[in-house]
């Protein structure tokens, strides 16, 4: 075998992910927080709300996820990722919940993950009515927060991001 030529460049990119299909800073640090949230909690915000059994309520969600659906539509490795990530996290609850319940817990996991990355292109109210299972668990602010702190350091989100990368 040759060995390539150093003035030419290869076709196949030698970082396993592109830069697009990285995580987000903001999905690592929901995951970081979910791996720490009691089971309890997280499956009591599966259940679904009393309001949400509403007729009114089911159309918009419906919405909400055909708009997520639409902007991750064009990312296919990103939810590739995002669903082995939340298949793995649900992992953890097999024999402590019933199994429709980790279902739902999937569900909604995957969903705020989602919205997590697509929320720049997500129109404010359909981002939170998608993340509002985890609104008051994981609130938003505090995932903000490392990326709002690590702005003063540089290269401290870059080496935190690599290290928790779910891929």
């Amino acid at each position: 075998m040759q060995p390539l030529d150093p003035a030419t460049t290869p076709s196949v990119s030698r970082t396993p992910w592109s830069a697009a299909s990285e995580p987000a800073p903001i999905v690592l640090a929901f995951y970081r927080r979910l791996r720490n949230l009691p089971l309890g909690q997280w499956a009591d915000a599966a259940r679904p709300a009393p309001s949400a059994s509403s007729d009114s309520a089911l159309p918009d969600m419906s919405l909400a996820r055909a708009e997520l659906r639409a902007v991750m539509d064009a990312r296919p490795c990103v939810v590739a990722r995002h669903r082995r990530s939340v298949q793995h996290a649900v992992s953890v609850t097999e024999g402590f919940v019933h199994r429709s319940v980790a279902g739902r817990m999937k569900k909604i996991t995957l969903t705020a993950a989602l919205a997590l990355a697509a929320r720049p292109s997500l129109p404010e109210e359909i981002f939170a009515r998608l993340y509002a299972p985890f609104a008051e668990l994981i609130p938003l602010h505090d995932l903000l927060a490392p990326r709002r702190a690590a702005a003063h350091g540089p290269g401290e989100l870059a080496v935190e991001g690599r290290a928790g990368a779910m891929c």
